[in-house]
């Protein structure tokens, strides 16, 4: 298995992932010290590296269900959301109907791309062994930015978020 490090604090990432049992190469994305990849660069990214893996697995937060969704977009596949448990090479379990059920999902398309939830999993355990780091560079031309906060547009309507009180009818 192999770990992608990337964004804000890449480096402490691909340290951390060195010494986790299982994790075989580790793969940082350089970028210089303001500007780390976006979600649309990492995706181009990971689609680049796809061909070469039988799952691709992020955390399911708000940024690896935007990033996984713009890969699946980029390789032409739907990803498996709130992945809870890995049965075998083929078939993973998930949550349907609010939870209330939980789904044998079966791949056939790979790549695989899927989300999981940190929680339904066991903490990797920590080895010895260090797994070498590969440093993976941004392609030419790839757009990299900085948050530098939320203008919001001035409108013709009332600040809800200054009103004393609200009403409201449906």
């Amino acid at each position: 298995m192999d770990l992608l490090a990337a964004g804000t604090r890449s480096q402490e990432k691909a340290e951390a992932g060195c010494c986790l049992h299982g994790v075989e190469a580790v793969l940082q994305v350089t970028h210089g010290p303001h500007f780390p990849p976006s979600t649309e660069n990492l995706a181009q990214i990971i689609a680049g590296l796809a061909q070469d893996y039988r799952w691709i697995v992020a955390v399911h937060d708000t940024f690896g269900a935007d990033v996984m969704g713009r890969v699946g977009g980029l390789l032409e596949t739907s990803p498996i959301t709130q992945v809870t448990g890995i049965l075998d090479s083929d078939t993973v379990t998930r949550p349907v109907q609010a939870g209330q059920a939980i789904a044998r999902v079966v791949m056939k398309k790979f790549p695989s791309l899927l989300t999981v939830r940190p929680t339904a999993f066991v903490p990797a355990a920590k080895t010895e062994n260090l797994a070498p780091v590969r440093y993976l560079a941004l392609p030419e031309g790839v757009l990299s930015g900085e948050h530098h906060g939320f203008y919001p547009s001035l409108s013709q309507r009332p600040d809800l978020n200054q009103a004393a009180i609200v009403v409201a009818g449906g």
